[in-house]
């Protein structure tokens, strides 16, 4: 189904096209404890297809890999190649970088568990399979050997393990004050188009959407000048066709509103 922009639809690849394959995601967080997990030895391993690569930084600052299960290949289990020593007070930055290939199959999971000093590699590392870990024909059911993994102690890296480093002036995932749009009016229409105008409660940013009967989009590049009085021009829609537009409007701390849609037909 592709990757959700801001604007409610999907982010799509230089045809215009939804992204569902052939991409590269780069995650840049800060690890540490979860709220229920005991100081101590953690190993870390990742279920990936295709390749996925969790860097951490060392006390030179510099970021070495610590577990490599890059390459294209079917969903397997690539083992870290060492435990990271963890407490209460542990703040580690990581970066986990995910190369998709092919649209057919996909999987990112990182894993840790509590291990002891000198404890054997998992056996299951470096064991790949397309239908080893999940059923890819029955909505991703786990199979057995993932089931055996968490019987070992592994268990998908949680929330409250990650946190957003101190140079982030904001966090994306964390909402922020909505604007409260009204007023949203066709101001004028065009045989491709529409100006359309609204008003915010606070200053915002400012985008439009429309929508046709079969669920096309086109969706305006947004006006980041944050302003309470908006006008768009959006183009590029067929002559004679109905439309649903919606205003998009994010705040300056990060808080998103759609507005409701209103109905339009361009002109011949």
């Amino acid at each position: 189904m592709g990757f959700a922009s801001e604007a409610g639809g999907t982010v799509q690849n230089d045809s215009g096209n939804t992204l569902i394959e052939y991409f590269a995601l780069r995650f840049k967080s800060i690890l540490r404890l979860g709220l229920d997990q005991e100081p101590g030895l953690y190993e870390f391993a990742i279920l990936s297809d295709d390749g996925a690569v969790m860097k951490l930084r060392g006390a030179d600052g510099v970021y070495t890999a610590n577990v490599d299960n890059d390459g294209d290949h079917p969903t397997r289990l690539g083992c870290g190649v060492a435990p990271i020593a963890l407490d209460a007070t542990s703040e580690i930055p990581m970066v986990l970088e995910y190369y998709q290939g092919p649209r057919y199959h996909i999987s990112l999971i990182l894993l840790m568990r509590k291990v002891t000093a000198g404890q054997p590699a998992d056996p299951a590392c470096g064991i790949s399979g397309n239908s080893t870990w999940f059923d890819p024909n029955n909505s991703s059911k786990p199979q057995k050997a993932y089931t055996d993994l968490l019987a070992r102690g592994w268990a998908p890296v949680g929330k409250d393990s990650f946190a957003l480093s101190n140079e982030v002036m904001f966090n994306p995932c964390k909402e922020g004050e909505r604007p409260v749009i009204s007023n949203l009016t066709l101001l004028e229409k065009f045989n491709d188009g529409f100006i359309v105008t609204w008003n915010t409660d606070i200053p915002a940013t400012s985008q439009v959407v429309a929508k046709n009967a079969a669920g096309v989009q086109t969706i305006t590049t947004s006006d980041n000048i944050l302003r309470t009085s908006h006008q768009v021009r959006i183009t590029g829609l067929a002559a004679s066709t109905d439309y649903s537009v919606q205003a998009v409007s994010i705040s300056d701390t990060y808080g998103r509103t759609i507005s409701t849609a209103v109905q339009g037909r361009t002109d011949d």
